[in-house]
């Protein structure tokens, strides 16, 4: 995170809450603008993920190249990595947030995501072994619980177990009874 004045360079997440008089603000992140207008708004821009912006409070622009969309409070803005931007009206909720609380919430992820959030949160690299539960999905909640724990939560929704080999995590199938 960059602070140019009232110009933010961002490479992550952050979560801004502009007081009313103190903008615009505009925060630049993977060739995007997100043009504040007073509000509270989150935005999520990770390297190799859809850019995702979250209006809790009043509203924003969000422009990449030509196309400039508004979002208001509870909308969701999404740049995809071939560029297309789309909006969810009224699409914000507790998984948006979740972070700025501690805790770690998935709805209908994919394994791919979980494990971005877990080697960002935790340091730990996910792999899935078994092809068997690579296309599986995960809704959750996980608040302040130590890296095994989240590990072993995790496997046992898919329908594994977890075995661990320093900073990576393996789940395998779980043996049949």
């Amino acid at each position: 995170l960059e602070v140019l004045g009232t110009e933010i360079e961002l490479a992550g997440r952050a979560y801004f809450d502009i007081a009313d008089g103190r903008g615009p603000y505009v925060v630049r992140a993977r060739g995007a603008v997100v043009r504040d207008i007073g509000t509270r708004f989150d935005v999520r821009a990770y390297r190799n993920e859809p850019m995702r912006v979250v209006v809790l409070e009043g509203a924003v622009e969000l422009s990449l190249a030509a196309t400039t969309v508004s979002l208001d409070s509870g909308d969701v803005g999404v740049i995809d990595e071939s560029g297309h931007v789309s909006v969810a009206r009224d699409a914000a909720g507790p998984v948006d947030t979740g972070w700025l609380r501690g805790h770690l919430m998935f709805r209908d992820a994919s394994l791919a995501e979980v494990a971005a959030d877990l080697r960002r949160w935790y340091g730990v690299e996910l792999r899935i072994a078994d092809s068997a539960l690579r296309g599986r999905r995960f809704t959750g909640t996980l608040e302040a619980e130590p890296a095994a724990r989240v590990l072993d939560i995790i496997a046992l929704a898919l329908g594994g177990r977890v075995e661990r080999r320093g900073d990576t995590a393996f789940v395998i199938q779980s043996e049949p009874r």
